[in-house]
């Protein structure tokens, strides 16, 4: 795991904890960075959220 892709990832939850902001782009991109996949962005807010959780999960894991 990259420190920098880790990096890129605690900050977009930092700033969607902050701001209650949920960019659909950058979600999706590190979502897709960080699981090796390629979903296309859904503006629907309950997919950004769980994007979102389960980027706080793969931080959480990843940091043991």
């Amino acid at each position: 795991m990259s420190k920098k892709l880790t990096w890129e990832v605690k900050n977009l939850i930092d700033e969607v904890e902050k701001t209650h902001r949920y960019s659909m782009s950058k979600i999706y991109g590190l979502h897709n960075k960080v699981f090796d996949t390629n979903e296309m962005p859904q503006s629907c807010a309950s997919c950004l959220i769980r994007k979102v959780r389960e980027l706080k999960k793969w931080i959480e894991t990843a940091n043991g």
